[in-house]
């Protein structure tokens, strides 16, 4: 019947029961396929989980002009650096685009729900904004879901999770990188 909450048997794969609507969903989504809400909240990562020694500036939100990003791929090891000279895109498979696209399909992006398009990394004056684009699995910002196409403003040492893929995001000058 249309509308309703359908529950699976017994013999279906394991599920994981929606607070919100009681809806199982498969364990390995992390929003509910009946009403959207967040089944887990994601994990925000303790600084001693990364390789990078903080500075004196973690928390920062100043961006400077020459700085540049540092993309941490947390259960990867791997580092991933860039200018944002005015506004550059995070996603998969490069598609014709006017902005610059930074391709994270090499992170594993597609079996992590990286979008195509999953977000925007702006420089705004002295300020870094990161905005979702819609994208289907989300955009969180230190554990917080973000609004699509609602900049909100990133500090040096802070933790994004796109999709399921865990990023730590650094400012750093260029003759650091």
């Amino acid at each position: 019947m249309p509308g309703t909450v359908q529950k699976p048997s017994s013999q279906d794969a394991p599920r994981v029961e929606c607070p919100k609507c009681g809806y199982a969903n498969v364990t390995a989504r992390t929003t509910c396929r009946s009403c959207g809400a967040p089944l887990e909240k994601p994990p925000v990562l303790p600084v001693a989980a990364h390789p990078l020694p903080p500075s004196e500036d973690v928390g920062s939100h100043l961006f400077k002009e020459d700085d540049i990003v540092l993309l941490e791929f947390v259960s990867l090891g791997q580092q991933l650096f860039f200018p944002v000279e005015a506004s550059v895109l995070l996603g998969r498979e490069v598609i014709p685009s006017p902005e610059p696209i930074i391709d994270l399909g090499r992170y594993g992006a597609k079996s992590l729900g990286v979008s195509r398009q999953h977000c925007r990394l702006q420089r705004r004056e002295k300020q870094l904004l990161v905005t979702d684009l819609d994208s289907s699995n989300f955009t969180y910002l230190n554990g917080q879901r973000l609004i699509p196409h609602r900049p909100y403003v990133i500090a040096h040492g802070d933790h994004l999770l796109l999709g399921r893929l865990h990023v730590m995001i650094y400012f750093r000058p260029p003759q650091l990188s």
